[in-house]
């Protein structure tokens, strides 16, 4: 997983996988997940990062490929959403 953080727009990508993205769908207001081919999830855009709840984003249904992925969102979340 990669995590790309743009402080100017307070927008953050986690990129779960490299496949192509078919198309996009927005669970909540300003989290976009991406979806490949075959229906998986493999990107999730998070607007407005620093006034999300982190405890409401890590309760999205995002299928980390392994438990490191989770602890590095967890981190990165506590460094830059509301706390």
């Amino acid at each position: 997983m990669k995590i790309d953080f743009d402080p100017e727009v307070d927008a953050a990508y986690l990129q779960l996988d490299d496949t192509k993205i078919l198309n996009s769908e927005e669970v909540m207001p300003g989290v976009v997940f991406d979806f490949n081919e075959q229906g998986g999830v493999v990107g999730v855009e998070i607007l407005g990062v620093r006034k999300k709840n982190p405890s409401h984003l890590l309760n999205l249904k995002i299928p980390f490929l392994c438990p490191d992925d989770r602890k590095a969102f967890e981190s990165f979340l506590m460094e830059h959403a509301q706390v």
